[in-house]
C-alpha cells in the first residue's frame, strides 16, 4: 500500500461486537472502515450459538416467566461475583431493546429458552439458525445498504497511529507482508479476548499457572494482541485474571501441539468419574465453568472421565471452532472424534474400560451399580451431587466408552475498560481521545461486565450491546453531513480495490 487511507472510523473485528458497532456508524451516517486479520466476516461469533442473557423479554413473557434488571442483576451478583454492577444495571436495564431488539431487526427470531447454572429463571435465548445466521444476516445489512465493500480481511493491526493525545488510525500489515497505515479520527477495537492463546491465559490467571494440563478452547485468532497494543498507548487493563474454564474440554486429536481442546456438551447418559472411580459432580452442570471446573481442578490430576454406553453417543454434541459451519452434520464430527481421538477408550466391560483409563475397576463397576441402582429406585433428586434424576434412565449395557476431560479455557472476561460511551480509559481513569473499545476484548462492556462468575448468555449479549453503545457513541461524536453516506459508500469502495491491489 504506497498511500495512506482515511476514513471517519475504523473498526477493527468483525465479529458480532464490530458488526454491531458498524451498522450504528452506518446508521448515523459516518464513514467507516472495518478490517480484520481474517479472511472472512463472522468472527468467533460465525461458530457460536450466540445466545444471549435478557431479563424481562417479549419470549419470556410469553412463556409466562416474570424477569427484569434487579433480578438478573442480584444473580450476577451472587456469590461474591465481581461483576461491574453499574455496567450491569447498564445492561439488564437495555437489552430487550438493544440486544432483543437488535437481533429481531437482523431478521433472527428466538427460537428457544434455556435455564442454565447461576440463572433463577430461563434467561438464555437461543437464536434460531445460532451464530452463522446471525452473522449472515449481518452482513445481508451491509450489503443491503451498498457497504459490503467497506469491510477488508486479512489485515492485522500491528499498532496504533497517535496524534498527540488522540488515537488516529492503525498501522497494519497485509497478508501478504506489506505495511501501511490508515488514519481515521476515531477507532473502535473489537477483536475478541485472549482465549486462544495459554501462554496468555496462564499469566492473567493465577489459578491456571499450575493447571497440570490447559486446552485453549476460543477462537484460534484470539491471541490477545489488541490488549498489548491497547495497554501500550494507555489502556487501563481490568480483570484480566476472569479466565473463564470450562471442565469439558478433550484435546483436539489434529493439534499436533496438543494445546487446542474441543467441547463436550449435552450428553445426559453418563457420568463423570474421577482417577478413584468415583463420581463428585452434578454432569447436568458442566456447559459452564461455575462449580464443574472447581471441582474438576481439586481431582487427581486435574482430570476426568466421562463414561457412557457406546450406544448413546448420538446424545454427544462435540463444539469446534475449526469445523467451518456447515461443513459437517454433528453426526459426522461425532464419528470422527470417536474414531481418532486417543483420549476416547473402548471397551466390551467396565472391566476392561477401566483397565484402559486406569483406574480401580471394582470402584468403577460400583461407581455405575449404585447408579444404576439409584435411578431404578425412582429418586428424583441424586444425594450425592443434587443432580435432578428425572427422565433419566440406568445405563445400559456395554460396550462402554470413556472420555478423558481437561480444563479448557474458553472465555477471557476481563479487558479494556471503558467508561459507559465504550470509550477507553487511561490508568487514571480518563478517556484516551479517538479510542473505544466492545465486546471481550473491553470484558464484554467496562471492562469487566459479568466479574469472574457470568451468566450464560452475557458473551454475546455484552458483545452486541457494546458495540453499539462504541459505535453509536463514535457517531455522535463524529457526526458529519447527512450527505456522506453516499461519499462513504464511494470512498471504501475505492479502498476496497486498492486494498485487493495490494494485498
Amino acid at each position: 500500500m504506497r498511500r495512506r487511507e482515511h476514513t471517519d472510523v475504523i473498526v477493527v473485528g468483525a465479529g458480532i461486537a464490530g458488526a454491531a458497532a458498524a451498522l450504528e456508524l452506518a446508521a448515523g451516517d459516518v464513514e467507516f472502515m472495518g478490517i480484520d486479520k481474517a479472511d472472512r466476516f463472522g468472527g468467533t461469533a460465525r461458530r457460536g450459538g450466540v445466545g444471549c442473557s435478557i431479563a424481562g423479554s417479549p419470549l419470556q413473557l410469553e412463556s409466562g416467566l416474570s424477569d427484569g434488571m434487579p433480578r438478573a442483576v442480584d444473580d450476577l451478583m451472587a456469590n461474591g461475583n465481581d461483576a461491574d454492577r453499574t455496567w450491569a444495571r447498564f445492561y439488564y436495564r437495555r437489552a430487550v431493546a438493544d440486544v432483543y431488539g437488535w437481533y429481531r431487526q437482523l431478521g433472527v427470531d428466538f427460537d428457544g429458552l434455556l435455564h442454565f447454572e447461576g440463572d433463577s429463571v430461563a434467561r438464555w435465548h437461543r437464536p434460531a439458525g445460532g451464530g452463522a445466521r446471525v452473522m449472515e444476516m449481518a452482513r445481508k445489512k451491509f450489503a443491503e445498504r451498498g457497504l459490503e465493500q467497506c469491510w477488508h480481511f486479512g489485515l492485522t493491526v500491528t499498532d496504533l497511529l497517535r496524534d498527540g493525545e488522540r488515537i488516529c488510525g492503525v498501522r497494519i500489515k497485509t497478508a501478504s507482508g506489506q505495511r501501511a497505515k490508515l488514519r481515521a479520527r476515531a477507532v473502535i477495537l473489537a477483536t475478541g479476548g485472549f482465549a486462544g492463546n495459554l501462554d496468555m491465559s496462564r499469566a492473567a490467571s493465577p489459578q491456571l499457572r499450575n493447571a497440570a494440563r490447559l486446552l485453549a478452547g476460543g477462537n484460534p485468532d484470539s491471541q490477545g494482541n489488541l490488549h498489548t497494543i491497547a495497554a501500550r498507548h494507555g489502556a487501563c487493563l481490568s480483570s484480566m485474571g476472569n479466565v473463564y474454564t470450562y471442565a469439558n474440554g478433550t484435546p483436539d486429536y489434529r493439534d499436533p501441539s496438543g494445546k487446542r481442546g474441543v467441547v463436550v456438551r449435552r450428553v445426559r447418559s453418563c457420568v463423570w468419574v474421577n482417577r478413584s472411580g468415583e463420581r463428585f459432580h452434578d454432569e447436568d452442570l458442566h456447559i459452564t465453568g461455575l462449580s464443574a471446573t472447581g471441582k474438576l481442578m481439586r481431582q487427581d490430576g486435574q482430570t476426568c472421565w466421562i463414561v457412557l454406553p457406546e450406544a448413546t453417543l448420538p446424545e454427544v454434541e462435540i463444539f469446534d471452532h475449526y469445523i467451518e459451519p456447515g461443513s459437517d452434520s454433528p453426526a459426522e464430527t461425532v464419528a470422527r472424534f470417536f474414531s481418532h481421538s486417543p483420549f476416547v477408550s473402548k471397551a466390551e466391560s467396565l472391566h476392561g474400560l477401566a483397565g484402559k483409563i486406569g483406574v480401580d475397576a471394582r470402584t468403577l463397576e460400583k461407581t455405575i451399580a449404585d447408579w444404576n441402582s439409584l435411578l431404578s429406585s425412582g429418586a428424583a433428586r441424586d444425594p450425592l451431587t443434587d443432580r435432578d434424576l428425572v427422565g433419566l434412565r440406568p445405563l445400559s449395557d456395554g460396550p462402554w466408552c470413556a472420555i478423558q476431560l481437561f480444563p479448557l479455557v474458553r472465555k477471557t472476561l476481563g479487558g479494556v475498560a471503558t467508561d459507559l460511551r465504550c470509550r477507553v480509559l487511561d490508568r487514571s481513569g480518563a478517556p484516551i481521545h479517538g479510542l473505544f473499545a466492545a465486546g471481550e476484548l473491553a470484558g464484554m462492556g467496562g471492562g469487566h461486565l459479568a466479574g469472574s462468575r457470568p451468566l450464560e448468555g452475557l458473551m454475546a449479549g455484552g458483545s452486541v450491546f457494546s458495540g453499539r453503545i462504541a459505535g453509536r457513541w463514535a457517531a455522535r461524536t463524529l457526526r458529519t453531513s447527512a450527505g456522506r453516506g453516499q461519499a462513504m459508500r464511494e470512498r471504501n469502495a475505492a479502498s476496497s480495490e486498492m486494498l485487493t491491489r495490494t494485498a
